[in-house]
């Protein structure tokens, strides 16, 4: 049977699992806090927000952890709980900026753009099941960013840039961790 659906692919999320068998991503949390903060965004303007917490909480847990900086701005997204220290972080601003597109639409259209996402975008998860350098990895997939054939390809909105010295400071910043372990 042959389907007429449209995929959007958003990218790969590269996760390694630790003891608890919690996935730990390596590559695309920033792929992944976007997505999440336009469904916080829609969510917020639904008719019945309790059917699109199921995809942003797990039970009473945060279903994506960001890093450490991030997770105060995060939380008060997902939460409602805006406070001034958190409304000038990159988060506040991603989700501010999808709320200002998603005014104009009307409950129903929201409802139907929340399940879009929910059915149409895809990530290719990719999970490293052998004992590796986990800071080697994310190198390499720098190293493939910058000098791969994406590079001969024009994107409009790449992402973080990464120049060869964001590089050297993360292969140093890599080997300053492995020798502290």
């Amino acid at each position: 049977m042959i389907y007429n659906i449209l995929i959007h692919s958003t990218g790969n999320v590269v996760v390694k699992l630790n003891q608890n068998q919690e996935p730990i991503i390596i590559d695309g949390q920033q792929r992944l806090t976007t997505t999440l903060i336009l469904l916080i965004s829609l969510r917020d303007r639904m008719k019945n927000p309790n059917e699109a917490n199921k995809y942003i909480m797990n039970g009473e847990k945060y279903r994506l952890i960001p890093s450490y900086l991030d997770r105060p701005a995060f939380y008060s997204i997902i939460d409602k709980t805006e406070n001034k220290c958190d409304s000038s972080s990159h988060q506040w601003k991603a989700y501010n900026y999808f709320d200002n597109k998603n005014q104009h639409f009307s409950a129903e259209e929201i409802e139907k753009m929340f399940h879009n996402a929910i059915r149409k975008m895809s990530i290719m998860l990719i999970i490293v099941m052998n004992e590796v350098n986990l800071g080697q990895i994310y190198l390499w997939l720098q190293e493939k960013s910058i000098f791969g054939e994406g590079a001969l390809v024009h994107n409009a909105s790449p992402g973080e840039f990464l120049a060869g010295g964001d590089m050297v400071r993360n292969l140093v910043l890599t080997g300053q961790f492995l020798s502290n372990q």
